[in-house]
């Protein structure tokens, strides 16, 4: 994009992550090597920091996933687990026009542990995108994504788990735009779960110490 003409480095300097390469990180390398000046190279965002090689901070944001660029990161919008930059323009038309969830959202569709999971980081992503357009002063469009995902992939569904460290971040954004009563129900759900976790590990602590003595 023109907006990032003036941030493009002339070479892109990285450090390996370790003394030893494996066959996958030499062959990514070479994927990148052949083709870093003819066409995109995106790396999934549930890829392993091994199997990113060191090249992260050259990292731009699309979706949920990651595209190599030789822009340096400036790490302003990082999510809980995200990282890269961002370019608003290409994540909003990807999270709010082209991304579609399916049944997700319509409270009958099972969804497996694994995939509960996978909501509380695609759901990441959205927080990723509002953040940046909260920096950019764009409110009404941040509140339109944190909406959006809320609707598509709602923790009614997948239930809170690991997106309760998500939704500080949710809570944070939607009190930004002034949407106050948005942000209290997540504190207060977010909350609640909580509190409830809390007392089954204590509970479940006390019966294990009864046992025991």
């Amino acid at each position: 994009p023109k907006t990032d003409e003036n941030k493009v480095v002339n070479e892109m300097v990285w450090t390996l992550p370790k003394d030893m390469l494996l066959k996958n990180q030499l062959l990514t390398l070479n994927i990148i090597a052949k083709n870093i000046d003819k066409r995109p190279i995106y790396f999934h965002q549930f890829l392993g920091e091994e199997d990113f090689c060191g090249l992260d901070s050259y990292f731009r944001k699309d979706g949920i996933v990651y595209r190599l660029i030789p822009v340096k990161d400036d790490g302003l919008n990082h999510g809980v687990a995200e990282k890269g930059s961002v370019n608003t323009s290409i994540m909003y038309d990807n999270l709010m026009n082209k991304y579609n969830w399916g049944t997700v959202n319509n409270g009958k569709t099972y969804i497996d542990p694994v995939f509960a999971r996978n909501v509380s980081w695609y759901r990441d992503s959205y927080n990723v995108l509002a953040k940046a357009l909260l920096n950019e002063g764009k409110v009404k469009d941040c509140e339109k994504v944190l909406d959006k995902m809320e609707r598509d992939l709602p923790v009614s569904n997948t239930g809170i788990g690991l997106s309760q460290f998500t939704r500080v971040d949710t809570s944070g954004l939607y009190y930004n735009c002034k949407a106050v009563k948005k942000a209290n129900a997540i504190v207060e759900d977010t909350s609640t779960y909580i509190a409830k976790e809390l007392d089954y590990l204590y509970t479940a602590r006390l019966q294990n110490t009864k046992l025991v003595s």
